[in-house]
């Protein structure tokens, strides 16, 4: 079974708590003189109201960005059975029914929740001190927002399992829904492509935070023989920088900025290019707005150290052309198995760009706004999510060729059809 954890959404919560009847007592329960049911009930409510702002259809995957909404899901998902039982799992959607006269089942999930939010986050480890080895000649996948085990996420994973030429297998971050152990375990690593003989990386992301990180501190990176939450791969040519944007959410800290600044000129002294990989982005794809995450680094962004960066957080996946000051290009590939709403183009006023691709996607021009340049993002519909095809993005992931000095980038769809194909070095 490739999702053993159901889907947990708003409309699956009020549902077994009774429709919006029920919701309208649990509302009452927030003035009660009992002062942890009370808390239970607030609690329980403003986590109903972001996975509400946050749901499509409910029978469909959705997370906000939300760290109690997510403690809920995931409390919900692993103890359905503790918490009332299933009425019923369907394409793994889950449908829980509560006894709202008992309310106990409400201080039972404030346990839950309190258990994931109050479990603090893993020490931050030591910088890399030394590089890993890749070949000159080698290729890296790359996968974000892929830790659902649902939609487009496992038929990625085979095509790079079937594919199995690749020096190294990049995760740009988050497990579904907190990333707990048991979601790390059954989201996460039960579909991993392990290629033989390729090395496994994961970047930190804000969903792994809510449940403090620890889990994927103490069960990937030793899995992934990862030492830190930031990696150093290396050949003659290239540096590849994995970054640790979500310890600091969307932010970093000094002595990850040292360890980046140093690194960076080591490289350009040896006559290296750079790639930066971080979950979080340099830039809005929808606004242009740069963000936080470039402020402490600028010094080298505009001294041309870096000469790409590949993020994930923004559920779509957009190709950008150089940054006019900093000429690195960039890259979001955050598509790769959490279904998204599908960008509004239209509104945008983003022109289509050549021919339809595989799954009946187009690419669609980003202009240039501000310092942040122009691109491509992809659109169309998701074939992996039956039923809501056409409201959901395309999945896919991509593919990083090291030639030398060269660089090729390929975005691919789930069954690995190729649908862009760029040099860039």
């Amino acid at each position: 079974m490739r999702n053993p954890l159901p889907v947990v959404n708003y409309g699956q919560v009020v549902d077994g708590l009774g429709g919006h009847r029920g919701v309208e007592q649990l509302s009452a329960h927030r003035d009660a003189d009992d002062l942890e049911i009370a808390t239970a009930a607030t609690t329980i409510h403003q986590a109903l109201e972001a996975l509400k702002a946050a749901e499509v259809h409910a029978d469909v995957m959705s997370s906000p960005d939300d760290r109690v909404a997510a403690a809920l899901q995931t409390a919900l998902a692993e103890h359905a059975q503790a918490l009332g039982g299933p009425a019923g799992v369907v394409e793994g959607v889950l449908a829980v029914k509560f006894d709202r006269h008992d309310l106990g089942w409400m201080r039972a999930i404030l346990g839950a929740i309190k258990e994931r939010l109050n479990i603090g986050r893993f020490d931050f480890l030591p910088s890399p001190t030394a590089a890993t080895s890749l070949p000159d000649t080698t290729r890296v996948a790359l996968l974000g927002d892929w830790g659902t085990n649902l939609y487009g996420a496992p038929h990625c994973a085979d095509a790079i399992q079937s594919d199995g030429q690749f020096g190294a297998v990049v995760h740009l971050g988050d497990v579904y829904y907190s990333g707990s152990a048991t979601e790390i375990h059954e989201r996460f690593l039960a579909e991993w492509p392990f290629v033989p003989g390729a090395l496994n990386r994961a970047c930190n992301s804000n969903h792994e935070m809510y449940s403090g990180g620890k889990p994927y501190a103490e069960i990937t990176l030793p899995r992934f023989h990862q030492d830190s939450s930031l990696f150093w791969l290396e050949n003659t040519h290239w540096v590849l920088l994995g970054l640790d944007s979500a310890y600091d959410e969307g932010r970093l800290g000094p002595l990850q900025v040292q360890w980046v600044t140093r690194t960076a000129l080591h490289a350009r002294a040896a006559g290296k290019q750079i790639l930066l990989f971080s979950h979080h982005p340099p830039w809005r794809t929808d606004t242009g707005e740069t963000l936080p995450l470039t402020t402490p680094i600028v010094h080298v962004l505009e001294r041309g150290l870096v000469a790409g960066w590949y993020w994930g957080h923004e559920h779509l996946c957009a190709l950008f052309d150089p940054h006019p000051i900093w000429h690195m290009w960039g890259s979001c590939i955050a598509h790769s198995g959490f279904p998204y709403v599908r960008p509004d183009v239209a509104s945008s006023g983003w022109q289509q760009a050549g021919e339809v691709v595989a799954d009946d996607s187009t690419w669609h021009r980003i202009p240039m706004r501000g310092q942040t340049p122009a691109g491509l993002v992809l659109d169309g519909p998701n074939r992996w999510v039956p039923g809501h095809e056409s409201d959901f993005g395309p999945n896919g992931y991509a593919v990083l060729e090291l030639d030398g000095p060269h660089l090729r980038e390929l975005v691919l769809s789930p069954d690995g059809t190729v649908v862009h194909d760029r040099t860039l070095a």
